[in-house]
């Protein structure tokens, strides 16, 4: 059986707005949708932040994604599953990845979109990034070798983080790219 996946064309993802509903999107197969870059799988991209030391929940990538396994990460979530909303899916996510409750998360409205070309993934995929607060968590296998680390020390591993962690951590912390 099909695993059909949120998904929007790829000329307006930069301009999605999770708020106003599925104007735009679609519901496309999985395994289709990873090679159309016409389209964009949607997926809930969550940050989580400490809000008592100021770091931010780092790890390697494991899991079922191969083009990702061994990259440092500093985002969780995944695929918004039909019926899903953008909204059940981070939920779903961050229960399954690491152990929180959306209840107990103090989750931000989406704080930006990712629309990246960098990688053979960014081409397929868009992100809807949240930030999470929380001091606790409680990993999946998927997840590999976490750990809290600050804005800081996030930089000096730059070129290990994939390529979302970068944009999102270029954000968070108003770095520049380094050179």
């Amino acid at each position: 059986m099909a695993r059909l996946i949120l998904c929007v064309p790829t000329e307006r993802a930069a301009a999605y707005k999770v708020e106003t509903g599925y104007h735009d999107h679609c519901w496309l197969d999985r395994d289709d949708a990873e090679k159309n870059p016409k389209f964009r799988q949607v997926i809930p991209y969550i940050v989580v932040h400490n809000p008592i030391t100021g770091q931010i929940l780092s790890y390697v990538r494991s899991g079922n994604e191969d083009r990702l396994i061994g990259r440092l990460s500093i985002g969780f979530g995944g695929h918004v599953d039909f019926p899903e909303t953008v909204q059940d899916a981070l939920a779903r996510e961050l229960r399954e990845e690491i152990g929180i409750n959306v209840e107990d998360a103090n989750l931000s409205s989406p704080a930006g979109i990712i629309v990246s070309d960098q990688s053979e993934v960014d081409s397929v995929h868009m992100g809807v990034v949240y930030m999470a607060e929380s001091e606790i968590f409680s990993l999946s296998e998927e997840v590999a070798e976490a750990d809290w680390k600050s804005p800081d020390e996030l930089a000096d591993y730059f070129e290990q983080l994939e390529s979302w962690s970068q944009i999102a951590l270029m954000a968070i912390s108003n770095l520049s790219v380094p050179s």
